[in-house]
């Protein structure tokens, strides 16, 4: 969902943009949230700064997703700052 636009489309139903790569952006909600991927470890973590457009100028959030294997599926750590 992160980091294909179809999938991101389909889930927010809403117009999306998505460059998965490292220093790529998005945007999601028709441009509500934008951001920046800063690092993408398939399958195991992502880290990203994302930002809501009413947001002042600079400020952004640092996200972190890491992915764990665990007996029922995958478990999702998620850290925000």
């Amino acid at each position: 969902v992160f980091t294909n636009v179809r999938k991101a489309e389909h889930f927010t139903q809403s117009r999306a943009q998505v460059d998965a790569k490292e220093g790529g952006m998005f945007s999601l909600y028709d441009g509500v949230i934008s951001g920046c991927f800063l690092e993408l470890k398939p399958n195991t973590e992502m880290r990203f700064a994302w930002r809501l457009k009413d947001w002042k100028s600079g400020v952004n959030s640092q996200v972190v997703l890491k992915f764990v294997k665990s007996s029922g599926g995958t478990k999702l750590e998620l850290t925000q700052t």
